[in-house]
């Protein structure tokens, strides 16, 4: 008499396992929305305003690999960067605005976070899309951040925010998120997730 039941199990167990096995490929897609940036992989520039009448457009990638020689980076402080503050350098990028909750959580961790690691060995340039004035009206500690805030900095993309990519010393992106926290632990939580991964590239 045929046995239906202990072969629908080994099918069921099958269907299993390589759901599993999918799920953990590299090159699954789950895999690639939570590693890949469409900053990094899709090399979305950064609108810079300068001025009233003046904007500038970077490739962030280009910049951090020395392929761009030209462009600077103006900061919060009015100090310039440019490809020779990123060599042989662990990057984070942070992309921001004001109004968003999660993003302003977060800030004190990342500032944190910069504080704790040399830096001849590990940079974060934070990119605000918002104005320097409204940036010191609504967070006047800035002025002392060790962190890099360059304000008037937009992604000419839908990409949601906050926005991490951790860029490696051989210049490649190593971890991406678009996500944050309004919890009242959330600045200790961003510190504490980002100094362990640093552990592993520093």
């Amino acid at each position: 008499m045929f046995r239906a039941q202990p072969l629908i199990a080994n099918c069921i167990t099958l269907t299993f396992f390589f759901a599993v096995l999918i799920f953990l490929m590299p090159n699954s897609s789950y895999a690639q929305r939570v590693y890949l940036s469409p900053v990094w992989e899709h090399d979305i520039p950064i609108e810079i305003t300068l001025s009233e009448f003046k904007k500038d457009t970077v490739l962030i990638k280009d910049l951090i690999n020395g392929t761009d020689q030209e462009s600077q980076l103006l900061d919060i402080n009015q100090k310039t960067l440019d490809y020779r503050d990123f060599d042989n350098k662990v990057v984070l990028l942070d992309f921001w605005f004001l109004a968003c909750p999660p993003c302003l959580a977060e800030i004190d961790g990342l500032d944190r976070l910069m504080r704790a690691h040399p830096r001849t060995e590990f940079v974060l340039i934070s990119f605000a899309r918002d104005s320097r004035s409204d940036i010191f009206e609504k967070i006047p500690e800035v002025k002392n951040f060790r962190m890099k805030i360059i304000p008037n900095a937009r992604l000419i993309d839908q990409v949601a925010h906050p926005h991490k990519l951790l860029i490696s010393k051989d210049k490649e992106m190593v971890y991406a998120s678009s996500q944050g926290s309004t919890a009242d632990d959330a600045s200790d939580r961003v510190y504490k997730k980002f100094k362990a991964i640093l552990k592993k590239y520093l």
